[in-house]
């Protein structure tokens, strides 16, 4: 199966945009209509951070938001399928003299994102940027869904370490002096047994991991939020918003609400991009524990 399905993707990512926007209007009609994937969980996300929304605006983002991310899994078979060069023309960096600046400096980036689409794009920064990029990845259960988010990870030189891993590797690599550019996608659910820190996210009491703010204190690199907008899609702006550069001298928690505060922002300003399919609120706040 698996050799049919290797040219399949082929031709699909070689298609013109216009055929892969109308595939993924059709699709997410087919899903909305028929398949039904996960539409209670996003019905319910959406409804939780827009009550103020009518029943309609928010279907309209539910509507959307399928949509995006079907465009979101046509641009992952496009990165798997085309060279650097073919993709460049539907991302454009906004302030890339920051990151220079930053390197010039000597200075090792934390790179942290949300899911939100598309944060796989900023994997072809190895052509542009002198840092040694590294990307983080959680194993999925799939194995063809697996390798393909690696493949598409480090296909551009991007070096790939797995997320439970991440600090061990980077404190090598600043041992060994080098510089780094490590993308971090932060925004997932604890687990049950590691629900101590919490923040207001999207008007919701959320529980939050904080291992990019204890990386960066440990290491001492500077934090770096990536900045998503899409002026049409398929096509991608991305922003570097400077979280902090000076780590050790922040509060505990500040560097972790101050760059949930800029995903909040970008969320609110285009809610179809985030990924609503996950039960991100699924836990209750202890009564105990305080923000």
């Amino acid at each position: 199966m698996k050799y049919l399905l290797h040219p399949l993707l082929w031709l699909i990512a070689h298609c013109p945009i216009s055929v892969l926007k109308g595939v993924s209007v059709l699709a997410s009609w087919l899903n909305w209509h028929v398949i039904g994937y996960r539409k209670k969980v996003v019905t319910e996300n959406i409804k939780r951070v827009f009550p103020y929304k009518t029943k309609a605006e928010r279907k309209k983002i539910a509507r959307k938001f399928y949509t995006q991310l079907l465009d979101y899994l046509l641009a992952l078979v496009r990165q798997r399928y085309n060279k650097a060069p073919v993709l460049n023309k539907n991302i454009f960096y906004k302030n890339p003299e920051l990151i220079h600046t930053l390197h010039k400096q000597g200075k090792s980036i934390i790179l942290v994102a949300g899911h939100y689409f598309s944060w796989e794009y900023v994997n072809t920064s190895p052509q542009i940027y002198d840092y040694l990029i590294v990307a983080t990845y959680s194993p999925l259960s799939n194995k063809f869904a697996d390798n393909l988010v690696k493949n598409v990870r480090q296909k551009y030189g991007a070096v790939m370490h797995n997320s439970d891993k991440i600090y061990r590797a980077l404190l090598e690599y600043s041992q060994e002096e080098m510089l780094t550019m490590t993308l971090i996608v932060a925004d997932q659910s604890p687990k049950s047994n590691n629900l101590k820190n919490w923040i207001r996210f999207l008007g919701q009491d959320t529980p939050v991991h904080v291992g990019v703010e204890r990386i960066a204190k440990k290491l001492n690199q500077t934090v770096v939020f990536l900045k998503v907008t899409q002026p049409e899609r398929f096509v991608y702006e991305y922003e570097y918003v400077l979280i902090t550069d000076s780590p050790t001298e922040e509060q505990p928690m500040e560097i972790t609400k101050r760059w949930y505060a800029e995903l909040e922002k970008e969320i609110y300003q285009q809610p179809e991009c985030y990924l609503w399919s996950h039960r991100r609120w699924k836990h209750k706040r202890p009564e105990k524990t305080s923000f």
